[in-house]
């Protein structure tokens, strides 16, 4: 996300503006990237419910973190790599649990 479609603001002030605690930033960046993380959840998980936990776990993880946000170069790569991450953790969860309830 350099530009949005419009032109009218750059990946890096977002960041900026995200790492000083701006919630307009962060509201940008989830419009921005929520539908995709959503998709890749659901095509993981199987279920709406546990994706739309995932994609909240995901920006909670942003927000948290935001004050590290200046220094991420390429923030689609390390959106998708927490995503990917915690989607990983639940299926290794839910794979754990269905393997303990085995008879």
């Amino acid at each position: 996300m350099k530009t949005t479609d419009d032109g009218s603001y750059k990946e890096a002030e977002l960041l900026q503006r995200l790492a000083a605690g701006d919630k307009k930033a962060f509201n940008t960046i989830y419009q921005y990237y929520n539908s995709m993380i959503l998709s890749a959840a659901i095509v993981y998980v199987k279920d709406i419910d546990q994706a739309r936990d995932i994609v909240q776990q995901v920006f909670v993880e942003i927000w948290e973190k935001r004050g590290r946000a200046v220094h991420i170069e390429n923030f689609q790569h390390y959106i998708i790599v927490t995503a990917r991450n915690l989607i990983y953790d639940h299926v290794r969860k839910q794979s754990a649990r269905s393997s303990s309830e085995a008879p």
